[in-house]
């Protein structure tokens, strides 16, 4: 067996392309490919850095950290602890749900007028879409940066 270089999966050793990402696995197309198309994804993906074991240990914990909010992000720390895939989906789940917390304060201290409230309740929207995003990725087994949240500076 052999592992894309790309999304980490891994693949029977005569297989020429990635069949999760579509990566060509060998000579100078590879290069080309690689540097051209996934310029941009390869920074956020961090899933090569992370060994197999770990995320089929931690899958369930990273789950529970993107599906329960902070309760989950509490029972991810604790079951997870020592474990890098963990802790980096534990720090995204994190970055989710302050955004959260911020737009329901400012939801809640402007309700009196109705336009800012109704931007935060999209925002909240849009940040439990990026939750499900983020989830399907941990089913994948995959360690990707939630987009939009990936910009903020903060848990680095």
């Amino acid at each position: 067996m052999k592992q894309c270089p790309h999304c980490g999966s891994l693949l029977e050793d005569e297989a020429t392309v990635c069949t999760n990402c579509g990566t060509p696995l060998s000579g100078e197309t590879r290069q080309y490919y690689t540097q051209d198309f996934y310029s941009d994804i390869s920074v956020y993906d961090h899933t090569p850095e992370f060994s197999a074991d770990d995320v089929s240990d931690n899958k369930v914990v990273c789950m529970a950290a993107y599906l329960m909010g902070a309760l989950g992000i509490i029972i991810a720390s604790i079951v997870g602890k020592g474990s890098k895939y963990a802790e980096f989906h534990i720090k995204q789940a994190l970055k989710i749900t302050v955004v959260d917390v911020i737009l329901t304060i400012f939801g809640v201290i402007f309700v009196w007028t109705f336009i800012i409230p109704m931007v935060a309740i999209v925002c909240l929207i849009i940040t439990f879409v990026l939750r499900l995003i983020a989830f399907f990725q941990v089913c994948r087994g995959r360690a990707v940066e939630p987009s939009i949240i990936r910009d903020l500076n903060f848990l680095r």
